[in-house]
Order: C-alpha cells, then structure tokens, then sequence
C-alpha cells in the first residue's frame, strides 16, 4: 500500500538530484538572464509539486510571463523565413500547455489532480455557457478567418490567427475550469504584475538603466546619449519587461484604477493599505514611462472612480475633495526638480508626433479603400504599405533590421488599432473587433452592479479604465500586441464570472 508514495518520492529525490547535477555543469556558462530564468523555472516547479495547487501556480506564471514581451519565431524550419509576419511562440505559450495539459490529466486520470471544493466552483444559477461566454470572441475569429482566406499572403495571415486562437483558448479554458481560487489567483498575480512593472520601470529611470533592465542589476547598460554627450532624458523611460514604454503604460493604464476601486469600496484596513501601495507604486510607474497620453487619461480614470464612489456613497465629497488637492500638491512639488525635463516631453516633438500618426492613418485609409469589407488580409498591412506608403514601408523593414538578432516581433503598425483592424480585415473585422471591446467593457459593468465590496470597486475601476484604453488605442496598437491582447483575454474572464461565481473581498 505505501509502495507508491515511497516510489513517487524516490523518483523526486532522483530528479532534483538531476537537476542539481544540470545546474552544477550548466550554471558557470550561464547569461545573467539565462541564469534568472532558469531559477524561476526551478521555483515554478518546486512550487507545482508542493503546492498542490497546479492550476493556480500555472495561471499565475502565466499572467506574469506575459509581460516579458519576447517572441521566437522557431518555425523557419516549417514555414520559411517570413520575417515579423512568421509564425512564432511566448514564454506564456508554454504556461497554457502545460494549464491544458494538467485539465487533460484531470479527466483522463481522476485523483491525480486535486479538485476544487463544491463551494469553490462556479455557482449554477446564471453561469452562463461557454459557448455564450466566447461567443464575441468566437465571431472575431470567425471574421479574422474569411479576411485572411482573401489575402494575398494567407500564410501570414494564418500565423496571425494563431493570435486569435490563443486568445479564444485562454478564454474557453478559464470559464470551463474558473474556481474562486483560480479567481482570486487571476486577480492577485495582476496586481503583483502590474506591483512588478511599475517597480521596475521606476528604477530603470531613477538608475538610468534605459533601455536595458539587466543594468539595474549591474549587467551592461545601453545608455542613450545626446549629442552634447549627456544622457538623454527623453529616452530615459520606464519600459519594465514590455520593452517599450508606450507598451508599458496602456498595461498599467488597464489597472491602476481597478486598484483605486478596490482602495474605495473595501472596508477591510489590509485590502485598503495593500491596494494604496498598489496605487502608488502604479502611479510612479506611469509616470516614469513620460506617456503623455495615457497618463492624462489615468488621470481623468482615477477622478471618474472617485466621482462614481461618491455617488455611491463610499466616498464623502469632502473627502474626496482633500484627497485630490493633497495629491495634486504632492505631485506638484514633487516634479518641481524635473521641471525641464517635463516641459520637454510634453511640447518638444508634440507636433512631429501629430503628423507623424496623421499621415499614418491616411495609408490605412487608403489601404482600407483598397478591400472595405474584409480589408488586405491580417498581417498583411506591410505589403498596403508597399503600395500607399513606400516611408513608412521603409520603416517597418529598418526596424526589422535594426532588431540586432533580439526575439522581438519588429513592427510598427499604424498607430491607431481601429484604423488598423480596418485595414487589414475591413468594416467587417473592425465592428466584430469593436463588438468584442463592447462586451469585455459590458461585463466588466456588470460585475461591478452585481459584486459587493472591494470585487464591486475593482470591477468599476476596470471598466473605467477600460474607457479610458478604448480612448488610447485612437493613438497607438498597444492593445493588439502580445501582454496587453492576452491580458484582455483573462480579464473579459475573470469580470465575466463574477455575477456566477460571487468571489467575496470586503
């Protein structure tokens, strides 16, 4: 009877005794980052063993490797070198399988994962199918389809499907197997991500680190000097591990006031305290990213949340009142020293941005002209650039070649993610894009109607800074890249299974 158990930990003992040997012969040639990462694959899988919870370790290691924006296009064997347009994975790929593989072993070999407890599980009355759950998601795809079936490169299209499809998968997968545990993993490892890139990408701009993370630990840094020989304060921005600031700030812009939410609407000191550090930790991110956009639209959320809490009677005017000049005292006097440097970002290349993004968004019109209904084909938007703008075609391939060799998908789309749905999959794929957005944004206003508490508030500064996302994708494509399209994916889950799940946060 007591066979297996002293067989499983033998076959344990054996293999860390493996690992340990891997490690002592591996480790001396090992990058600093190689050696990190290969540290918390070890955690991950210490923590899967003696956790016991193999479904919440996975998700949480896969809400946080989304934010290491890299992308390996280890298909050229299959498919050829197709540049940015190829077929490729993440680090958050290998999280998925290994999520569906243990919902596999579930089923195949009852016991073998532990279950969740009956109260745990979604509650049957007004849980919604799956079918009705990835409906808005299932008819994008739908549409993505018949837009890359008429391209004239459908192989690239087809490599962007695989997008799509994650996406749907990531979707299904958390409704069919969401558990207040899951929930509350799903909720915690986003603020612990967002915890991580804001804190990040503050020291990155306090230590100039610019454009290289690894510096903060003393690695080699790629400082960006002027002319004059002086750092570059412009360039010297908080990116975190999206690789970009204007990637790291629409993340943030998501969050930061679903954090004010759950500080508003909590009566528990704890939850208050942690989302106030949460909150300001975030801000100070989203500043040091120097995005002038969506740090005035985080500004304009966070006033909206405490407008609604108001309204709502968790918050007193007054006090709402005195908070907001005390705040804007403090940050006032904190930017005094950086007064320059400020006035710099906000009006030095103001006008080249503008026309910049303006002639952008007239190739895309007049790619979209080319095919209205179904538009060029997803991913295909490089070769419309060929033929209405040979620049910024030009552009998209200096940044393929000035990508070094890094595993990072080179590209520079237009700068509005509406205009480029609507170019590459036409009027069809923009409204079933736009229908997806509505809905993700219609949930999230019914988790917060329907929740009570800090769950309430979190749903209500979600859904505002939702708005406020929908207002910054006008100005870049941020939404459609990689951590910030599969986050949308878990948080159109987690606000959709409130009404049925009814997680409790006082």
């Amino acid at each position: 009877m007591n066979a297996a158990p002293r067989l499983l930990r033998g076959a344990f003992v054996l293999a860390m005794g493996g690992v340990g040997m891997a490690l002592a012969i591996v480790l001396p040639g090992l990058t600093a980052k190689s050696a990190l990462f290969g540290v918390a694959g070890l955690g991950t899988v210490l923590l899967l063993i003696m956790s016991g919870r193999p479904k919440e370790v996975l998700l949480g290691g896969y809400i946080i490797a989304l934010t290491y924006n890299r992308q390996y296009f280890s298909f050229e064997w299959l498919t050829g070198d197709q540049h940015s347009q190829g077929l490729y994975w993440i680090p958050a790929d290998l999280f998925l399988v290994a999520l569906i593989a243990v919902s596999l072993l579930e089923h195949i070999r009852p016991g073998v994962v532990p279950r969740a407890a009956s109260s745990d599980v979604l509650a049957s009355s007004g849980s919604p199918s799956i079918v009705a759950a990835a409906m808005p998601a299932l008819l994008f795809m739908a549409v993505f389809i018949l837009s890359a079936l008429l391209a004239e490169r459908p192989d690239w299209s087809f490599n962007e499907l695989t997008r799509v499809l994650r996406f749907v998968v990531v979707l299904v997968w958390l409704h069919l197997n969401m558990t207040r545990a899951l929930w509350f993993t799903a909720v915690g490892t986003l603020a612990l991500s967002a915890l991580l890139q804001a804190g990040l990408g503050t020291l990155q701009v306090l230590l100039h680190a610019d454009r290289s993370l690894l510096s903060v630990l003393g690695g080699a840094s790629e400082t960006v000097y002027t002319e004059g020989g002086e750092i570059d304060m412009l360039e010297n921005r908080a990116r975190g591990t999206l690789g970009h600031p204007n990637y790291l700030a629409p993340y943030l812009l998501f969050l930061l006031p679903g954090f004010l939410g759950a500080l508003l609407y909590s009566r528990v000191r704890l939850t208050r305290l942690l989302s106030l550090g949460l909150l300001l930790m975030g801000i100070a991110g989203m500043i040091a990213t120097k995005s002038r956009a969506p740090i005035l639209l985080t500004s304009v959320a966070l006033l909206l949340v405490a407008l609604i809490a108001v309204r709502d009677r968790v918050l007193s005017l007054t006090a709402a009142a005195a908070t907001a000049v005390v705040a804007t005292t403090a940050l006032a006097l904190a930017a005094i020293p950086f007064a320059d440097v400020i006035y710099q970002r906000i009006a030095g290349d103001w006008s080249a941005s503008v026309t910049f993004r303006t002639e952008y968004n007239q190739a895309a019109i007049a790619i979209w002209n080319d095919a209205p209904l179904l538009g060029i084909g997803p991913n295909n938007g490089v070769i419309g650039l060929a033929r209405h703008s040979p620049l910024f075609s030009w552009l998209v391939k200096d940044l393929e070649t000035l990508s070094g060799g890094v595993p990072v998908r080179a590209v520079a789309p237009v700068h509005n993610v509406y205009l480029l749905f609507l170019a590459e999959t036409g009027v069809l794929g923009l409204s079933a894009f736009v229908a997806l957005l509505a809905t993700v944004l219609w949930r999230m206003v019914r988790g917060y109607r329907a929740a009570e508490g800090a769950v309430s508030g979190i749903c209500l500064g979600l859904a505002v800074g939702m708005v406020a996302q929908l207002v910054q994708q006008t100005l870049d494509f941020s939404l459609w890249f990689d951590p910030s399209w599969y986050t949308l994916a878990v948080l159109m889950a987690v606000v959709g299974t409130v009404p049925s799940l009814r997680p409790v946060l006082r």
